[in-house]
Order: C-alpha cells, then sequence, then structure tokens
C-alpha cells in the first residue's frame, strides 16, 4: 500500500567532525501528499521531473496564483506608467517589430542558461559563462552589422528558425553522452548560442533602419523584453524546451510585421517636402 509522504528528523553530525559537510537534517519516505497535516489522502504520485521540466518542488505543472497576481500588478504598473508618462506621439510610433524581437530574445536566453545549468550545474561559474558567451554574441553581431550592410531579410529569418527547430529537437541528454567536457561545452554552446547569434544579427540589422525613432525602438524592445520575462514564468507549466516554440512564434511574427511595415513604406506616398509646400 502506497503511504503519504512523511519526514523524520536525522541525527544531524557536528560541524566540527567534517567542516565541509553539507547537511541534510531532514529525511523523506512515501509519496508526496498535498497536505498530510489536515488529513488529506490524495496519493496521486508527484510528476517525475526531467530535463524539459526540472522542477522537483511542483507537485504537477502549474502556475500559481501568487506568481499570477505579482505578474499580473507588474503588468497593470508597466501599462499604466507607459500610457501616464509616455508622449502620446511616442506611443504612435511604437514599434511592434522591435517589441517581439525583446520578447523573443529574452526567452531564448533564459533557455540557454537553463540547457547549461542542466548540463554543467548551476553554478555562478556557469552562468558567467552562460552571459559571457551571450554577450560575445552580441558584440560580433553588432560588429558585423557595422562593417557590412547586414539587413534583416527572409534568408536570414529562415536560417534562424531552422537554427531554433535544432535546438528544439536535439535533447539535452545528447550531450550528456559526451565525456570531455570541452567538446560539451562546444557542442552545446554551438546549438544553443548559434540562435542567439543569428538573432543578435536580425536585432542589430533592424535597430539600424530606425533613424530617427531609435529611441521609441529600443523603448518598444525593452517593453518586449518584460514581456518575455513574464512568459518565462509559463515554462512552469509546459517546460523550457517547449519556450522555444513560442521563441519560434515570436520572431516569425517579426519577421511578418517587418514585411508588412516595408510593404506599407513601399505603397504609401511619399510626404510633401517643404520647398514644395512652398512653391505650391
Amino acid at each position: 500500500m502506497k503511504q503519504p509522504y512523511s519526514e523524520v528528523r536525522a541525527p544531524t553530525p557536528e560541524l566540527n567532525e567534517d567542516p565541509n559537510a553539507i547537511l541534510l537534517p531532514m529525511v523523506g519516505s512515501g509519496l508526496l501528499a498535498r497536505d498530510n497535516a489536515a488529513g488529506d489522502t490524495d496519493l496521486t504520485p508527484p510528476t517525475s521531473a526531467t530535463d524539459e521540466w526540472p522542477l522537483m518542488y511542483l507537485r504537477a505543472p502549474s502556475l500559481a496564483w501568487p506568481y499570477v497576481f505579482g505578474l499580473a500588478m507588474v503588468a497593470v504598473i508597466a501599462i499604466g506608467l507607459i500610457f501616464g508618462l509616455a508622449p502620446a506621439t511616442a506611443r504612435r510610433g511604437f514599434n511592434s517589430h522591435m517589441f517581439f524581437l525583446g520578447a523573443a530574445f529574452m526567452l531564448l536566453e533564459t533557455r540557454s542558461l537553463v540547457t547549461f545549468a542542466l548540463l554543467f550545474g548551476s553554478t555562478w561559474l556557469v552562468n558567467s559563462l552562460v552571459f559571457f558567451a551571450i554577450l560575445c554574441s552580441v558584440m560580433l553581431a553588432v560588429f558585423l552589422s557595422a562593417r557590412f550592410p547586414l539587413r534583416p531579410s527572409p534568408p536570414l529569418y529562415a536560417i534562424l528558425v531552422v537554427a531554433l527547430v535544432a535546438a528544439y529537437l536535439i535533447p539535452q541528454d545528447a550531450f550528456l553522452s559526451i565525456q570531455s567536457l570541452p567538446i560539451r561545452y562546444a557542442s552545446a554552446s554551438f546549438v544553443a548560442f548559434l540562435p542567439v547569434f543569428l538573432a543578435n544579427l536580425v536585432f542589430a540589422g533592424s535597430f539600424k533602419g530606425t533613424g530617427p525613432s531609435a529611441d521609441v525602438a529600443f523603448a518598444s524592445n525593452l517593453i518586449g523584453i518584460m514581456l518575455g520575462g513574464m512568459l518565462e514564468y509559463a515554462s512552469l507549466v509546459i517546460g523550457y524546451r517547449h519556450l522555444l516554440l513560442l521563441v519560434i512564434a515570436f520572431y516569425l511574427i517579426s519577421a511578418w510585421l517587418l514585411r508588412r511595415r516595408r510593404v506599407y513604406e513601399t505603397v504609401a506616398p511619399e510626404p510633401w517636402s517643404a520647398r514644395e509646400v512652398a512653391v505650391g
């Protein structure tokens, strides 16, 4: 018969026995029940933690109400500040293309960080290596965009989507079979950071083309980053791997919005110059 989860106090060793010991005074046994103190008899086993959903502290994929209330409060404050402080001209010039680029990149960065934490451990060194690689990819993309006339184009978006699909399809345990840590790091970096590099190429080329409205475009991108940060909590329900599906969807939407803007700018009539107005 399955027993509900219970904890017992284990003997705690003295620190002078082993100063480097990690003390684990609580030992559990049985299945995790909802509330043993209240006499809850629900013995449904919890969802097993996996590489896609490495959340051992959750009984099942779900989003707790405190998270929902907290995210809703952040959204309300952000929207209130935008409509309360931003001038009307800035709101009318909102750049939806840059907005979705920001949301997608934030989710992509989160996925990269979790990937390396699963492969090499969740330590400060691993986090530092991840952010170092992301910043290097940003710097390289900006350098290439400054030296060459790179613009977000259908071929560039196609390569980005292919890289994201490959990162989605390749399982994490495929890298764990690689015994050499340098080779494992190099292969995992290529799969995880190739989309990051391509996404930065798209962003750098897009931002270069904003011209006089660069401030509004950058603000739109920051708002998108806030949305991406809020959507990170969707991993509690769908897992970290499926966040890449949101990333792919956001980049496809950004590509469609960019194409729509270019078509509009091509079809829309040119505004009259000051000289033409004076002569007229």
